[in-house]
């Protein structure tokens, strides 16, 4: 997972962003880091990916040959929000 994985995940975890009912909505998280909501959006996804790939695999099960410590590639494209 990478660090801005890691940010988006903890800050989305921190506002209530996975209580039921969810306390807030993407568009609020992606205010608070100062990014798109559709970065955000990626990076809780590709987040989620790696914690749920990291909890159910073990090394020599991961599929395609992957590891549970790869890191994927974040959503950095530059943000053109204005």
């Amino acid at each position: 997972m990478t660090d801005r994985q890691y940010e988006a995940l903890r800050t989305a975890t921190e506002m209530g962003y996975f209580e039921v009912p969810c306390r807030v909505e993407l568009e609020d998280i992606a205010d608070a880091l100062g990014v798109s909501r559709q970065s955000v959006s990626e990076r809780l996804r590709r987040a989620t990916e790696a914690l749920v790939r990291a909890t159910i695999y073990h090394d020599s099960e991961m599929p395609d040959g992957e590891t549970t410590d790869r890191e994927t590639n974040d959503d950095e494209a530059p943000e053109n929000d204005g």
